[in-house]
């Protein structure tokens, strides 16, 4: 099985890789272990089920304005899987990204922390800011498959796509 680490802190002699990301032996770490210290575990499994998902949810947007279709998949904690569109509206301001709808829906549902996110256009477009700022609220540097129409898939990760993310820490305490 292949397992995807995002967001790996330093235990062990590691190998830097591009962008940050390290490769860790991690074979004295239970699952749990390797979450609470920032791993995030993605099985190839998970991965594929989650661009499937997000490219079969595209297929339920609504964008009669731009004409570009976007469907989200959000994969969460216990392993369940939240998808959404983009909805257009004529008041463009109205309109809600596919990220979004997908996050959404997983938060009425009780979730509060993604493992991953898988986002199907025609040409494999990013999030945008928007959906980007509200991931981060319920993630930390996360898995980002991009795929496009022809099943072409762009890897990445939340901290790449927003590097100096706005979040809790920086409020004040509540009184």
């Amino acid at each position: 099985m292949i397992v995807w680490l995002h967001h790996i802190m330093l235990f062990k002699k590691s190998e830097p890789l591009a962008q940050g990301i390290r490769i860790v032996k991690i074979d004295a770490l239970s699952a749990r272990e390797m979450l609470i210290k920032g791993f995030v575990m993605v099985s190839e499994e998970q991965k594929n089920e989650l661009l499937k998902a997000a490219c079969e949810a595209r297929n339920n947007s609504y964008a009669p304005y731009s004409n570009y279709h976007v469907g989200a998949a959000i994969l969460t904690e216990d392993g369940r899987i939240f998808t959404g569109v983009n909805v257009e509206n004529a008041s463009h301001s109205l309109a809600i990204c596919a990220e979004r709808s997908a996050i959404f829906s997983a938060v009425t549902a009780g979730v509060r922390r993604f493992l991953a996110v898988a986002v199907c256009t025609d040409n494999a477009g990013s999030p945008c800011g928007s959906c980007r700022q509200v991931l981060s609220e319920f993630s930390g540097d996360i898995p980002v498959w991009l795929s496009d129409d022809k099943g072409t898939v762009r890897e990445t990760s939340l901290h790449i796509l927003l590097p100096d993310f706005f979040g809790p820490h920086h409020l004040p305490p509540a009184d």
